[in-house]
């Protein structure tokens, strides 16, 4: 790609809680004659919406978007390259009212980072791979969705680390 430019979608300005004096916000790329970039993710969603739209549809989505949190830190796993990583519960905790507790100030710090970034969670539990969790948000039109799971996974990273710990969004990091 040549010269791009980012034109800032004013209306996805997030302050984020978990970074003193911190904020995010979505852009759109375009090139420097403001053409729009054809292979961008925003862009590319927001012309199949305008499809939809043509047929007096609208798009609507929600996401329960699961993860798997490990006690071990971003860097502790590239150190041992990705291999052997202890995950924060280690034992299936799908419906579990209790198993939940150990991963509770990952999964508290999140939400409530998520909350003052103006995301509506639904609803959080444990899943059944160790260490697997997920938290759930309400359903908005598609490309405020798109918009917030950005948010969400890169947010989630970070107050990771910040416990020293990681995350993964990866489908099946492992065989189990």
């Amino acid at each position: 790609y040549g010269d791009m430019e980012f034109v800032l979608d004013e209306r996805t300005i997030r302050l984020l809680t978990h970074l003193p004096a911190t904020a995010m916000v979505q852009a759109d790329w375009v090139f420097p004659d403001h053409s729009p970039v054809a292979p961008s993710p925003r862009g590319i969603l927001r012309r199949q919406l305008e499809r939809v739209a043509e047929r007096g549809w609208e798009a609507l989505a929600g996401t329960e978007l699961e993860f798997i949190a490990f006690d071990t830190s971003y860097e502790q796993a590239h150190e041992q390259h990705y291999r052997d990583l202890t995950p924060v519960n280690q034992y299936n905790v799908d419906y579990s009212i209790l198993g939940t507790t150990r991963a509770e100030p990952l999964l508290r710090a999140i939400r409530n980072t998520m909350y003052d970034a103006g995301l509506d969670v639904e609803a959080a539990k444990g899943e059944c791979n160790f260490g697997q969790h997920e938290i759930g948000f309400l359903y908005a039109d598609a490309l405020t969705t798109a918009d917030n799971h950005a948010v969400y996974k890169t947010v989630s990273k970070e107050i990771a680390a910040q416990q020293g710990k990681a995350i993964t969004f990866m489908a099946k990091y492992n065989q189990r």
